[in-house]
């Protein structure tokens, strides 16, 4: 039953392709497919809402894609906040679309978002997806730090060692971390990226590690609020 039904969305938006190549240029065209992928993500078509979203993306008119897609994403983020889980994908997806059609000038916030939402469901894929979306995830980084590490913005690096903890990147993530500490040692994200390595290293039994970091945690800020955790584990 399953294969059946998505046989049968595989045929419908091939049958819409075929149909819109075949249009002359419709400026209702754009607003009736949005609206349609609305609805059918309202409806729990994840997957036919998924292709829909596709196939909005790639059929916008050029000279007004990018307003469009923002527009599509901010809406569709509206509904992701408010527990639509069916929106996560198409939000990445549109998200992914802004980061290509602005890769000659990009845009940090279309990165930014697009890293948060694939993390956000990598734990949900199977083995071999997660892996494909851990690859992609770790593409989009390193996008993200060439275009945007000089603007000499510590959050920068700081948000992507996050993203490297969370992926298990270690070395990646150290290097990072090292940048944090010798750019910005003022900033005010370096006690919790500290904190943060040391539960890394915690959770993963390196203990010897987490010591090592604890210690550096310590010296750097001894009258931190959540020094007594660390303590514990220096």
């Amino acid at each position: 039953m399953v294969s059946e039904i998505k046989e049968s969305e595989n045929k419908i938006v091939t049958a819409l392709k075929n149909q819109i190549k075949q249009l002359e240029k419709n400026e209702e065209l754009p607003d009736m497919l949005e609206k349609v992928v609305f609805y059918t993500l309202d409806n729990n078509r994840k997957n036919l809402g998924e292709k829909l979203t596709s196939l909005y993306l790639e059929y916008l008119p050029e000279e007004e894609a990018i307003e469009r897609i923002y527009s599509f994403a901010r809406k569709a983020e509206t509904k992701r906040l408010k527990g639509e889980k069916n929106y996560t994908m198409p939000v990445a997806m549109a998200y992914r679309k802004l980061m290509g059609l602005t890769k000659n000038k990009p845009v940090t916030e279309y990165t930014e978002r697009y890293i948060n939402y694939m993390c956000s469901i990598l734990q949900a894929l199977n083995p071999p997806e997660r892996e494909k979306v851990r690859e992609e995830i770790k593409v989009a980084l390193n996008y993200y730090l060439e275009t945007t590490e000089e603007k000499g913005d510590w959050k920068v690096l700081y948000n992507a060692f996050h993203r490297l903890v969370f992926l298990k990147e270690e070395e990646k993530a150290l290097q990072v971390l090292g940048k944090l500490i010798s750019g910005y040692p003022e900033s005010p994200g370096l006690p919790d990226a500290l904190t943060a390595m040391v539960n890394y290293y915690w959770i993963e039994e390196k203990q010897q590690e987490a010591k090592t970091w604890a210690q550096e945690f310590l010296k750097r800020f001894p009258g931190y609020p959540y020094k007594d955790e660390i303590n514990m584990k220096a």
